[in-house]
């Protein structure tokens, strides 16, 4: 039984920092503590931006997605509309809409694995701990694995790396939209779409 729920919030101001993914997360935990401890909601990455400088991305009809168990939706409610500051801009959050979780046959993310305490892994260790993962999850389809990007978060490099799985079956879908894999989900890494 899907027990998940999604949630799309439209983003408005105008720049925010390219980086923003740890910013993002600081600031609405500050809004809901409660969160902080809290492995069962997960942030997306803000999507419809476009670059404005090295180190600045433009909004524009920019969105938000956010999913955590049903239990948690009165604390996420604290959320649905405010302002935050991410670094030295500030955009509102509006809720646009709800929805539970439906499987889908593909779906992709940016995946961050820590091997060994190893941070910045390359793609053959990457590559291994992904598998194991996948085992545990009881999942067969085999990914795509991209080019490894950077993600700074407290001012340290963590390798992601861009992972599309297709044809997956639907009760394999709802697990990854559910559990992700990897860590930093709440950095957008793990977040299916």
């Amino acid at each position: 039984m899907n027990n998940l729920v999604e949630f799309l919030f439209n983003v408005e101001g105008s720049l925010i920092p390219r980086n923003y993914h740890y910013c993002l997360y600081a600031a609405l935990t500050s809004i809901v503590p409660q969160l902080k401890e809290n492995p069962e909601w997960a942030i997306g990455r803000i999507c419809n931006t476009s670059i404005f400088d090295d180190r600045t991305i433009r909004l524009t009809q920019s969105t938000l997605k956010m999913r955590c168990q049903k239990e948690l939706i009165v604390l996420i409610a604290a959320l649905f509309n405010c302002e935050i500051n991410l670094g030295k801009e500030s955009i509102s959050l509006k809720l646009e809409k709800g929805y539970e979780l439906q499987p889908q046959s593909n779906l992709a993310a940016w995946i961050s694995i820590k091997t060994d305490n190893n941070r910045e892994p390359d793609l053959a260790r990457f590559a291994v701990s992904l598998g194991k993962q996948l085992a545990k999850l009881d999942i067969d389809t085999l990914p795509t694995i991209g080019r490894k990007e950077l993600l700074i978060v407290k001012k340290q490099p963590c390798a992601v790396y861009p992972v599309m799985f297709s044809s997956l079956r639907p009760n394999e879908s709802l697990i990854l939209q559910s559990q992700g894999l990897g860590g930093r989900n709440h950095l957008g890494c793990g977040f299916f779409e």
